[in-house]
C-alpha cells in the first residue's frame, strides 16, 4: 500500500483548490441569475443560466481529474467573458471586471506550471482588465441602474470577489499543512523502517562474521592435526579468504551505511592483515597508497578476495630466496567515467600469472575478475605486479 495517499498530491492540492473555486463558481452564478432576471436584464439572465451550468460542467470535470489544464483554460474564458459582458449591460461602476482578479490567486496557486505559463497567464489577465477599464470606463452601458443599487452591486462584487480569493487561499493552506502532517508520518515511518532495516542487516553481517571466525577457528583446528606441509598451506589459504569476508562484513556493520565502504580504510587493513597472518620467519613491508573514494558493497566483496588471492600468492613465491620485501598497493580513480585502476606488486623474484593458470588462486582470480566485470594484466617491473582495471558502478 502506497504510504503517501492520493489526495495528499502535490499535483491534486490545486486541482482540490480549483474544485471549491468552481463550486463556489456556480454559487455566484446562481445568485447572479436571480440578480439580473429581478432588475430585468434578461440577457444576462439567460446567459448566467449557461454559465451556471458551465460551471457544473467544469466542476464534475475537475472531481474526475479529466484533462484539468483544458478546465483551468476554459474557466478563465468564461470569467473573463462574463466581465465584460455584464460591463457592456450595467457599466464599469458595478465592478464586475473585478472577477478577473480571481484568477490570479487561485490558479497560480499550481506550483507545476512552468514560469512562461504564469507569465503568460499574468500578461493576459491583466490585459483583459486593462481593456476593460479602457473599453468601459467612460462609455454609458446599455441598462442604466440607480445609482444606490450600483454602489450596493459594485460593494456586493468586491466581497465575493476578496471572498473566493480568501477561501482559495485558506483551503489551499488547509491542504498544504494535511500535506506536511502526512509528509511527517510517512517519514517518521520510513525512518523507522529503515532503523529496523539497518538494524537488521548489521545483525545478518555481525552473525555471518562470527560464524565465518568459527569456521576459521575450525579449518586451523583441523590443520593443526595434519603433518603434510602442502595440505597444511591449502587449510592456511583457505583460512585467508574465509578472514577476508569475514573482515568485509565486520566493517560493514560497523558502518553507518552498508551500501558503499571507504576504500583507503578498508584496503590498507586487508592488506596489513594479510601480510601480518601470512608470513612468519620474513620481514615483510607494506606501501599502500589508496585514494579516499566509496566503493559500493557487491563490488568490494570480489575486489577484496582478488586482493587476498595475488597478495597470497606473492607471499608464497616472491620471497622464497629472500628474508625481506615489500607488498605494494595502488588504488586510483577516473571519476570522469567512474573507472579505477588496483596495482598490486612485490619487489621478489618473479612470478609467472601465465604459468600459473592451473592453481585455485589464479582460477579464482579469474572467476573474481569475471565478477567484477574486469581486466588483470602484469606489468613490467622488476618483481610481479598486477593491474586490474573495474568499474565503480555496480555489477
Amino acid at each position: 500500500m502506497n504510504l503517501f495517499s492520493e489526495k495528499y498530491r502535490v499535483a491534486n492540492r490545486f486541482i482540490s483548490v480549483a474544485i471549491l473555486a468552481s463550486a463556489l463558481g456556480i454559487m455566484v452564478h446562481i445568485l447572479l441569475v436571480i440578480f439580473f432576471f429581478a432588475v430585468k436584464i434578461n440577457e444576462m439572465g439567460f446567459y448566467n443560466v449557461v454559465s451556471t451550468f458551465f460551471f457544473i460542467i467544469m466542476y464534475c470535470m475537475l472531481k474526475k481529474r479529466k484533462n484539468p489544464q483544458l478546465v483551468y483554460f476554459l474557466i478563465s474564458v468564461e470569467v473573463i467573458l462574463h466581465s465584460f459582458l455584464a460591463t457592456h449591460y450595467i457599466g464599469y461602476d458595478c465592478n464586475f471586471g473585478y472577477f478577473i482578479l480571481v484568477l490570479l490567486p487561485v490558479f497560480l496557486l499550481n506550483i507545476k506550471w512552468k514560469k512562461w505559463q504564469v507569465y503568460t497567464y499574468l500578461l493576459i489577465a491583466s490585459v483583459a482588465f486593462y481593456m476593460l477599464y479602457y473599453l468601459f470606463k467612460d462609455k454609458t452601458p446599455i441598462y442604466l441602474l440607480n445609482s444606490e443599487l450600483i454602489k450596493t452591486v459594485s460593494l456586493a462584487i468586491k466581497m465575493i470577489t476578496l471572498f473566493i480569493i480568501l477561501a482559495g487561499i485558506y483551503y489551499f493552506s488547509l491542504i498544504v499543512n494535511e500535506n506536511d502532517k502526512e509528509l511527517r508520518r510517512v517519514n517518521k515511518v520510513l525512518v523507522k523502517r529503515n532503523e529496523e532495516k539497518t538494524m537488521m542487516m548489521n545483525e545478518t553481517h555481525h552473525r555471518v562474521k562470527n560464524n565465518l571466525q568459527m569456521v576459521n577457528t575450525l579449518l586451523r583446528l583441523q590443520a593443526s592435526k595434519i603433518n603434510d606441509k602442502h595440505i597444511v598451506s591449502m587449510f592456511k589459504e583457505t583460512r585467508s579468504r574465509v578472514m577476508t569476508i569475514a573482515a568485509l562484513h565486520e566493517k560493514m556493520y560497523q558502518i553507518d551505511s552498508i551500501q558503499s565502504i571507504n576504500a583507503k580504510e578498508y584496503i590498507t587493513r586487508l592488506t596489513n592483515d594479510i601480510v601480518e597472518n601470512f608470513t612468519v620467519d620474513k620481514k615483510i613491508e607494506t606501501d599502500i597508497e589508496i585514494e579516499e573514494i566509496e566503493i559500493p558493497t557487491q563490488i568490494m566483496i570480489p575486489l577484496s578476495l582478488v586482493i587476498n588471492e595475488i597478495i597470497t600468492n606473492s607471499l608464497k613465491y616472491a620471497f622464497n630466496e629472500k628474508k625481506e620485501g615489500t607488498i605494494s598497493v595502488r588504488l586510483v580513480s577516473d571519476d570522469n567515467n567512474n573507472r579505477c585502476e588496483l596495482l598490486i606488486g612485490d619487489n621478489g623474484s618473479g612470478f609467472s600469472y601465465a604459468n600459473q593458470k592451473e592453481g585455485m588462486g589464479t582460477k579464482l582470480i579469474s572467476v573474481f575478475i569475471e565478477q567484477l566485470k574486469g581486466s588483470i594484466s602484469k606489468e613490467v617491473s622488476s618483481g610481479t605486479t598486477f593491474k586490474i582495471l573495474f568499474s565503480r558502478g555496480l555489477v
